[in-house]
């Protein structure tokens, strides 16, 4: 890319970057801060500092270079394994949340997913149910599309499918959402046709890719914890660089 490109591209970015005007309440407001939600160039901003700030920051960090064994990205979900211990996890945490103090990450389940290590060494995943969750599925009565009150069963039993790793436990998983579902006023016939349509197999998922993570006999004495930051609504960044890192 030329000068005269970039000089565009900056151009361009400060144009929208810094004009982000709303209109609340009959008066019109300037955003200061951030990037305005629904922008077509906010993700590839975002990814393109973040990417500066996981290159310049984070991977050179000692904590990160012992202790991390995979780094990956879901828009601005990371997945981490790591390997130390709960007291050198949280020093890194404190470190990433000083660093800049426009970034800052939590630590959290990974969505509705919590990931073990099992006994064997290899790693399992399940639901996470949050202890505020409530039975809050679409109510079979409400107006909404008869299509879209047909495919929620489906998409909520193919969910619990393709996380939920050990057949007992997704089992048991299917005959809870079963009876959410029951408690919703949805018929039984059309539950059990749904479950019948979507097969008890997992395809190739999250646990399938993070069993190719698992760090091997070399490390296996080590425990690894598996975290999940987030860092406010800022996106991070492509995984191009992330691959290069050394485990361990």
């Amino acid at each position: 890319m030329g000068i005269n490109q970039i000089n565009l591209c900056v151009d361009l970015l400060t144009l929208v970057l810094f004009n982000n005007f709303f209109l609340f309440h009959d008066q019109f407001f300037l955003q200061t801060h951030g990037t305005a939600m629904a922008s077509n160039v906010a993700p590839p901003y975002a990814n393109a500092y973040m990417t500066h700030f996981e290159e310049s920051v984070i991977y050179k960090h000692p904590l990160f270079i012992s202790n991390v064994f995979y780094w990956t990205r879901y828009i601005d979900d990371v997945f981490c394994l790591w390997g130390g211990t709960l007291e050198s996890l949280q020093s890194f945490f404190e470190f990433l949340n000083g660093a800049w103090p426009g970034i800052q990450f939590t630590m959290t389940m990974m969505l509705d997913t919590v990931v073990l290590k099992d006994e064997g060494g290899h790693l399992t995943s399940d639901l996470h149910i949050k202890p505020t969750d409530r039975n809050s599925i679409l109510h079979s009565g409400s107006f909404h599309p008869q299509a879209v009150k047909r495919s929620i069963p489906g998409s909520q039993y193919q969910h619990v499918n393709r996380i939920v790793s050990n057949s007992t436990t997704r089992d048991q998983c299917l005959q809870d959402m079963t009876s959410n579902f029951l408690l919703r006023g949805y018929p039984k016939r059309v539950l059990n046709e749904q479950i019948d349509h979507h097969p008890r197999t997992r395809p190739q998922n999250l646990r399938d890719n993070l069993v190719k993570a698992d760090i091997g006999p070399t490390q296996s004495k080590k425990n690894l914890i598996p975290i999940t930051t987030q860092n406010g609504h800022v996106p991070l960044p492509t995984l191009c660089a992330v691959r290069q890192c050394t485990k361990g």
